[in-house]
């Protein structure tokens, strides 16, 4: 009946949360983020999925643009923690943005399901 599948990458093949994480734990080390007021990167990461999760709501309501979400998720996750530095909310987003995309962390069990389906169905990845 069918004969092709459709799949969002992110959260559904590939590991989102794992990867930002990854990205996060490894941007806090190459920045320093404890000499600028994070004290804990676990707190750090916390802070910042809940302003990353409302502004990708308000760019979903065209109230922000990608660029003003990129940046200032950082910027207030980093106001959080006393270091107001435009050129390190700078420098974190660009590397988050260019970092994040190159880590593999699939979700279990990703690879045998893709290899039973490529078998039967064509196969595609959609992603925003």
């Amino acid at each position: 009946m069918y004969s092709h599948i459709f799949f969002d990458l992110d959260r559904t093949l590939w590991d989102f949360e794992t990867t930002s994480n990854q990205t996060l734990y490894e941007l806090n080390e190459t920045y320093k983020l404890k000499d600028k007021g994070v004290d804990s990167i676990e707190k750090f990461i916390n802070e910042y999925l809940i302003i990353n999760e409302r502004m990708w709501a308000e760019f979903g309501m065209n109230l922000i643009d990608k660029e003003t979400l990129r940046h200032n998720r950082f910027h207030e996750a980093l106001m959080l923690f006393g270091t107001d530095d435009m050129s390190l909310t700078k420098k974190i987003s660009q590397d988050y943005s260019s970092i994040a995309p190159q880590k593999t962390s699939l979700i279990p069990f990703t690879i045998e399901l893709l290899n039973y389906l490529k078998e039967k169905y064509t196969l595609h990845i959609i992603t925003n």
